[in-house]
């Protein structure tokens, strides 16, 4: 479990490392405070999961760690809509800590920690709301962008409901 658990708290880092690059580098100011926002949420999620390590019995976060640099595909978004693409990266991202946080959850459950499960479980909707609210950017920016030249895209975003429970 401390494995997992420790897994997790470098994806966390990892993220907020991304959050913070991306609120650094937006455009405009509303994407930037989505970043943000989630930025703290995701330090907030770091420093539960070093509180479960730590309830466990373990040293809790190895603060030590450098924190690689992350780089999220984009397939076909070039830095001329940097905006668009790091909207990409971001949704692509908390969709992987989804998936992330579902395996922490079926591991806890096979090791009976309901509490590492709960954590997990709480965490993974955090970063299923997270999404929610990145998934709009990905729409409205080529939309922005595309209805000066009439030619404007309808992107429909995708639900994540149901998807991990």
């Amino acid at each position: 479990m401390i494995e997992y658990l420790e897994d997790a708290i470098d994806m966390e880092r990892q993220s907020s490392a991304m959050l913070k690059k991306f609120a650094e580098v937006a455009r405009n100011s509303s994407d930037a405070a989505v970043y943000r926002e989630h930025l703290t949420e995701s330090e907030s999620q770091r420093e539960r999961l070093a509180a479960r390590l730590i309830a466990l019995g373990h040293q809790g976060e190895n603060k030590d760690l450098k924190t690689p640099e992350v780089v999220f595909f984009a397939g076909g978004l070039r830095s001329a809509n940097l905006d668009c693409a790091n909207a990409v990266r971001a949704y692509a991202s908390e969709c992987f800590e989804c998936a992330a946080y579902e395996h922490l959850i079926a591991v806890a459950v096979a090791c009976n920690d309901s509490e590492t499960a709960a954590l997990a479980r709480e965490i993974q909707s955090e970063e299923e709301a997270a999404a929610r609210k990145i998934y709009p950017r990905i729409a409205s920016l080529p939309r922005a962008r595309t209805a000066t030249k009439n030619a404007l895209v309808d992107l429909q975003p995708i639900s994540l409901e149901g998807a991990s429970k």
